[in-house]
């Protein structure tokens, strides 16, 4: 059976709704031995929305027992929306504050986000006596243009029939990517500029799964 198909898909923006739980609590004791304690605590709701993602796609199935298949992914991170001011039991005064840092973080957003396209590929090759091998691989560049974030993804899979109903899988997944975090920020006075301090790391990671598939 030869099959050849092409599709396109559109997965709209989506926002998620977070509240956060804080607590503090705070002790001085003074050299005359007096004590002075204090806490707070309280709630924060916000909004983050994920932009839409445009998918187009493109699969070739048994020809002579080799499958493939194909997509790109067009994602726009620069469409990010962080809202702060969702919560309807925000003060007159509070709403302002707020408004000025969705601002803030709306500029570093459309600075700092990249509009991306990632690749995804794969191939099958099935066996008439029923051994399958299949590969494929990713390449999913990083959203940020602060530093390079890119993620590479290679995938290596063997399928073995121990009867007729039952299947041995191995797969093999191997990954890098970059990544940095920002441990903290700070004003400097003497340049008159904000600095940061920061862990770049790079990343190699390995999974191998292992199953059995019974059939019915």
């Amino acid at each position: 059976v030869l099959f050849r198909s092409i599709g396109a898909s559109y997965a709209i923006p989506n926002k998620y709704f977070i509240t956060e739980s804080y607590y503090s609590f705070i002790r001085t004791t003074f050299d005359d031995a007096s004590i002075s304690e204090d806490d707070f605590d309280g709630d924060f709701t916000y909004e983050i929305r994920r932009p839409g993602q445009l998918n187009l796609g493109l699969a070739i199935d048994d020809i002579a027992g080799f499958s493939a298949s194909g997509s790109v992914e067009f994602v726009n991170y620069k469409n990010t929306e962080v809202i702060l001011t969702s919560d309807p039991d925000l003060s007159f005064e509070d709403v302002s504050v707020l408004r000025e840092e969705e601002d803030l973080i709306r500029r570093e957003i459309d600075q700092d986000y990249n509009s991306v396209i990632n690749f995804k590929a794969g191939a099958k090759y099935l066996t008439e006596s029923g051994y399958e091998v299949r590969g494929g691989f990713s390449v999913l560049p990083g959203r940020s243009n602060r530093f390079s974030a890119d993620r590479t993804l290679l995938s290596v899979g063997l399928g073995v029939p121990l009867s007729r109903d039952v299947y041995l899988d191995v797969t093999t997944q191997y990954s890098q990517w970059d990544d940095r975090s920002i441990v903290y920020e700070y004003f400097d006075d003497v340049a008159g500029q904000v600095r940061n301090e920061s862990i770049s790391e790079s990343i190699s990671q390995l999974n191998v799964l292992v199953g059995l598939k019974f059939r019915f």
